[in-house]
């Protein structure tokens, strides 16, 4: 439910009309503006004080984009996740590295002045993980300035572009769920901009720390106009982190392992610590009883219940105490890659995907390790630890032999004969793709299916989505209530 900051009427406040509403004038605010004026759309550009007064004006860093002739995005986008060591969101950064280079030169195109060599090209500096120049800087340290005065002599020019000073939106204007403009204070006046879409491009909370050189309009004015507004900011994670300590996440084992795995030694990204909180909070958030999962998810599961019982013994019983649900057959507890390693893992590339093709999946099985000591088909062959038996082991079932090996009567009959020798890798392979394609092929005939129906699944997702987020809604709401943070319900800021 949204809650109004100001008390007003919108009968009685001057109307503007626009399609797009867009509130900040940094460089997310006026790039966006331009973008959408670009498209055919108008476009109100509100800001609390001048169009100068952001934070993008007072950045001193530079810009990085792969403009140099030995550079490319490729190769950026590589120091990108070095750089991120495991917590970057690859998607975005490759969207970034790949587009970064055209927004420099429409910059320049439109008139930014970048430093430049004595020959006219352009200074390209480098910096912390970069392996190639590729900084552009503008009058030294004031790059953002530059870009801030660049986009603003863009959004001057630009007649679909409308720009509002001293506006100080409070509120947004929701209805059904869906924001239709704000209210704004305008020289001393409520002012109603009804607006298609609304942007919100207001920046940080940086100003409300004792210590900041954040600009005096960093207060998170946007994130507030968001909650009124009834958008869920605060996630049950951060609550949790203060219910465990950094010991007890370094004794996970899943976790343990992951930073073993992935040679992190001491450099450890946060994002391993607090995996296992935010997984917490998927779970409790929908107070679920009943978590099915692979064995490898116990040391997770086991942390939720702590998080819970700490939380319920603190502020009272709030929160559900979930148990986890594991696969009845053995072999499936935890499917190894199909490399050998203990773990299947899309990053290390040792998995079998639901949407493989035929010929991508008997290519994987093919390829399978196995006993390296059996080198020959007369070896006697070792079943234990062995993936390729392991997935036998999980996935083929008795009328599986009938159709594709009526030689043996049953796995075990097979087992046998590898390890008393005579039998090949080969051979054994060949019926686990049988089995492997039996299995996944209907999953991936309705796979395809529904991808000739993907506006039906976005909308599916879309009904989903908002039931998660409303049951969300509801869990942190009883979690505020709990921990007595819930200040804006029934006036409990004046209790």
């Amino acid at each position: 439910m949204e809650t109004y900051w100001t008390q007003f009427d919108t009968a009685d406040a001057p109307v503007i009309e626009t399609d797009i509403l867009v509130i900040g004038s940094g460089a997310a605010g006026l790039q966006t503006a331009w973008s959408l004026a670009e498209a055919g759309r108008e476009v109100l550009v509100a800001v609390r004080d001048e169009l100068q007064d952001s934070n993008t004006a007072k950045a001193q860093g530079g810009i990085a984009a792969a403009l140099g002739k030995d550079d490319d995005p490729a190769l950026h986008y590589q120091d990108t996740l070095v750089a991120g060591a495991g917590l970057t969101d690859e998607k975005m950064a490759k969207i970034v590295v790949t587009e970064g280079p055209q927004a420099v030169l429409d910059l320049l195109h439109h008139g930014a002045q970048f430093d430049r060599n004595p020959d006219g090209t352009l200074a390209l500096g480098r910096e912390g993980c970069h392996s190639r120049n590729r900084i552009v800087h503008a009058n030294g340290d004031s790059t953002g300035a530059e870009v801030s005065r660049a986009l603003r002599a863009i959004a001057g020019r630009e007649k679909r572009i409308r720009t509002l000073e001293h506006c100080y939106v409070t509120d947004l204007l929701v209805r059904d769920g869906i924001c239709w403009g704000a209210m704004a204070l305008h020289q001393g006046k409520m002012l109603h901009i009804r607006a298609r879409g609304t942007v919100l491009a207001t920046g940080g909370v940086g100003r409300l720390f004792a210590h900041t050189t954040n600009p005096e309009g960093a207060v998170g004015s946007g994130l507030a106009l968001a909650y009124r507004a009834g958008a869920e900011l605060m996630e049950l994670s951060f609550y949790y982190m203060n219910l465990v300590t950094v010991s007890r996440l370094q004794r996970n084992p899943t976790v343990k392992s992951e930073i073993q795995m992935r040679n992190f030694e001491t450099s450890i990204p946060v994002g391993f610590f607090c995996y296992p909180i935010s997984q917490a909070a998927d779970i409790t958030a929908f107070k679920a009883t009943t978590v099915p999962a692979g064995e490898d998810q116990k040391p997770m599961i086991e942390q939720c219940c702590e998080i819970v019982h700490k939380f319920n013994s603190v502020y009272g019983d709030t929160l559900v105490e979930p148990e986890i649900v594991l696969p009845q057959n053995a072999a499936c507890l935890r499917l190894p890659g199909i490399d050998g390693k203990a773990k299947m893992s899309k990053s290390l590339g040792n998995c079998i995907y639901l949407s493989e093709e035929p010929e991508d999946i008997k290519k994987k099985v093919m390829s399978m390790y196995t006993d390296p000591n059996h080198l020959r088909v007369q070896d006697p062959g070792q079943v234990e630890g062995n993936p390729v038996f392991i997935y036998l082991d999980a996935f083929c079932r008795p009328e599986h032999f009938a159709e594709f090996w009526p030689e043996y009567q049953n796995l075990d009959e097979v087992k046998a004969h590898y390890q008393r020798g005579g039998l090949g890798d080969v051979k054994v392979k060949k019926f686990l793709n049988s089995v492997m394609q039996a299995e996944l092929e209907p999953i991936r005939t309705r796979r395809k299916e529904w991808e000739q129906r993907l506006p039906e699944v976005v909308e599916i997702l879309k009904e989903g989505s908002a039931y998660a987020e409303k049951t969300a809604a509801a869990t942190l709401a009883d979690v505020r209530r709990s921990m007595r943070i819930d200040y804006f319900d029934n006036d409990n800021l004046l209790k």
